[in-house]
């Protein structure tokens, strides 16, 4: 009954699917080879050899079966026929239609060429096909019926080996038919494509020719006007330019005689400046000498009263380092001095605050130990009574100091 339910979940399991399942481990189909494409209606695969399909060429490669393994066999084949006849009138009411099929090999052109109803030939298509199930299980039943009959007068299953490879053989030119199919659909895709763009690049050759040869039409038509203009032109622009050239040359030739007479006041007035000129310069020359000599007797003067400078300056510049010797003695004797000072200063700082501290400290020993002590120390800490400070100008050392000063 589990091969039943996976038939009914797959109805698209053909009669080689039920006979070779336990063979597909060692089947293995070839997809690698992809050529050019072949023609569709060309025969799809090749005629198989009569050693595959020949029933009378099944070797007996197995001895018969022992009487009681014939009896099992048999046994469980009616069961499996049983369940087939089940499973095939799950979806079908009617029987009629099913006769004794006989399984025996026939081509991709047998089977499908010439036929009219498509849809019973149906490959690699994903919708249920019930009925196509039903006969493929109807073409089990026949196959198993009569390796159950065999097995039942010989022995053997012969039968069942030839169908399955028969089956094996119809299977594998299915997918070889398929494989081809898919290379030629995809060749007749690349084909459309081609030929779209094709089709697509001769209307633009076409629109570009259309356009050129508007564009060309309509330069004529311009260069013919543009001719005719040009010559009309032309020949204004060479009367006007004979004129024009009369009349630059007349001007030219004033313009020349004007420069000319120009240049003849220039060069006498040149003259007349260069002599002039050479006169000044001797002048100058004589004039650029005395100045020569003059200073060069203040440069010999300025030498000798700028070297009588540099001997007093060096002379003053020793003393300054004398005076400034003396002056860095006594700054370091001074420096040493205020060091002292200051050291000094710290020690005795240090020492009134430690008197200080020891001084309240006893102050507070001599509180803890009466009442007395401790009012005397409580005053003494806030200078009350006769710990309290004395003023300035009483008592008998300020009348000691006044006849000091009186002295």
């Amino acid at each position: 009954m589990a091969d039943s339910a996976d038939t009914l979940n797959n109805p698209r399991r053909t009669v080689a699917d039920f006979i070779t399942e336990d063979n597909d481990d060692s089947y293995d189909t070839d997809d690698d080879d992809e050529g050019e494409p072949e023609d569709v209606e060309e025969e799809a695969v090749d005629v198989v050899d009569e050693e595959d399909t020949d029933q009378s060429s099944v070797q007996e490669t197995y001895p018969p079966l022992s009487p009681f393994n014939k009896i099992a066999m048999k046994c469980i084949l009616h069961e499996c026929i049983d369940q087939l006849y089940i499973l095939r009138n799950i979806n079908t009411q009617d029987n009629a239609n099913f006769g004794n099929t006989s399984v025996e090999y026939l081509s991709i052109a047998d089977r499908y060429m010439g036929t009219e109803r498509h849809s019973e030939f149906r490959i690699n298509w994903t919708i249920n096909n019930y009925e196509k199930l039903a006969r493929d299980i109807h073409a089990i039943i026949h196959v198993i019926t009569e390796c159950r009959d065999e097995i039942g007068t010989e022995g053997r299953f012969k039968d069942l080996t030839w169908a399955s490879k028969v089956m094996k053989k119809m299977l594998e030119d299915e997918k070889q038919l398929i494989e081809k199919k898919d290379r030629n659909d995809k060749y007749i895709v690349e084909l459309r494509k081609k030929c779209e763009e094709e089709r697509l690049k001769n209307i633009r050759t076409i629109e570009a020719t259309n356009a050129d040869i508007q564009r060309l039409r309509f330069e004529v038509e311009d260069l013919q006007v543009y001719t005719t203009n040009e010559y009309t032109y032309f020949e204004n622009w060479e009367r006007a330019r004979r004129e024009q050239n009369a009349e630059s040359c007349r001007l030219n030739e004033k313009f020349y005689q004007n420069i000319i007479d120009t240049m003849k006041k220039r060069v006498e007035r040149d003259q007349r400046c260069h002599m002039e000129l050479e006169s000044y310069i001797e002048e100058s020359k004589n004039d650029y000498l005395d100045a020569i000599q003059y200073w060069m007797k203040h440069y010999d003067e300025e030498v000798e009263r700028r070297e009588t400078e540099m001997i007093n300056l060096k002379t003053d510049m020793e003393k300054l380092i004398e005076d400034h010797a003396l002056l860095q003695q006594k700054y370091d004797a001074h420096k040493a001095e205020i060091e002292d000072w200051l050291a000094y200063k710290k020690k005795k700082q240090e020492k009134e605050e430690l008197e200080a501290l020891q001084q309240w400290a006893a102050v507070k020993i001599q509180a803890r130990g009466n009442d007395t002590a401790w009012w005397r120390g409580v005053m003494f800490r806030k200078k009350l009574g006769p710990y309290r400070k004395k003023k300035k100008g009483k008592g008998k050392d300020a009348k000691k100091g006044k006849k000091g000063k009186k002295k």
